[in-house]
């Protein structure tokens, strides 16, 4: 996952969150693989365990929202395990390796 950050000298505050997901292929229903559109982190939510993902298992989605200071370094906003990398079609270790818990 990518994260914003500040790369200004002056201080930077989130001021609207918007989630965008990609899967590499269409669900069981041959629906497009993902949102079309901005969304807000409960839709993103339950696009991803729509795809049979479990949250604090196979993924972690970081709250934020409006007022929050953004770094000057990458700020995480969430986390994958590799069974949640595959669905979204990422590149995955060789030999896979056992997730540790996100939480």
């Amino acid at each position: 996952m990518s994260g914003p950050l500040n790369a200004a000298q002056d201080v930077a505050v989130v001021d609207r969150i918007g989630y965008r997901v990609e899967f590499a292929l269409p669900d069981a229903g041959r629906r497009p693989a993902g949102s079309e559109r901005w969304a807000s982190r409960k839709e993103t939510m339950r696009l991803i365990t729509s795809r049979g993902l479990t949250d604090g298992t196979d993924f972690d989605l970081v709250r934020m929202g409006p007022g929050l200071p953004l770094p000057s370094r990458n700020l995480l906003i969430g986390r994958l395990t590799e069974a949640a990398t595959r669905e979204a079609g990422g590149a995955v270790r060789a030999p896979p390796h056992p997730n540790p818990p996100l939480v």
